[in-house]
């Protein structure tokens, strides 16, 4: 709980200036040029998705209230559905290894914190589920938490917890060994 309410409401109490606006404008950084240069717009207009880098494409995932993916290619310039995720979700961390994208935790349609592990296989379009986050010291629900993988490990660390307290729990989860639940 933040303030005595849950985080979806807790964010109701951050005063205008300090909430996010939907910006439209999409840059990409040339880093050789040392400059941005503008891109094509998301098919989507999102607000706390995932966006990662896979096999020289961009991939954004969910968002409040959404599920599609959208792929962007840069020798195109265009964006594309590509498909949906399971359900939708928000507030989720995400990482890349071995050629998928792994979405771990976020916000659901039905408000539930959630602890799930997912793995998407772009070139298959294919989603498993996995073991879902062990608990520490709670039940391993997390929100707006930050990952990272180092070797074969998955780190899911901080966040939110399903009663909106800021967690201090670092999970470890070894992508080699996991199974699908």
């Amino acid at each position: 709980m933040k303030d005595g309410l849950p985080p979806r409401r807790a964010c109701e109490k951050v005063p205008q200036r300090f909430v996010p606006r939907l910006v439209t404008s999409r840059h990409l950084c040339l880093f050789q040029a040392n400059t941005w240069t503008p891109i094509a717009p998301m098919r989507t207009t999102r607000l706390h998705f995932a966006l990662v880098a896979v096999s020289n494409k961009l991939y954004a995932f969910g968002g409040k209230g959404q599920s599609s993916i959208e792929a962007y290619d840069p020798m195109t310039n265009e964006w594309a559905e590509v498909g949906e995720m399971p359900e939708a979700r928000w507030g989720m961390s995400f990482v890349t290894y071995a050629g998928a994208v792994y979405i771990v935790g976020g916000w659901t349609p039905t408000d539930a914190c959630s602890n799930d592990v997912l793995r998407y296989a772009p070139a298959r379009g294919e989603w498993r589920r996995l073991r879902p986050l062990l608990p520490a010291g709670d039940d391993g629900r997390t929100i707006c938490a930050t990952a990272a993988v180092h070797r074969q490990n998955l780190y899911v660390v901080g966040g939110w917890n399903k009663e909106g307290n800021a967690a201090n729990a670092v999970r470890c989860y070894n992508l080699e060994t996991v199974s699908s639940s």
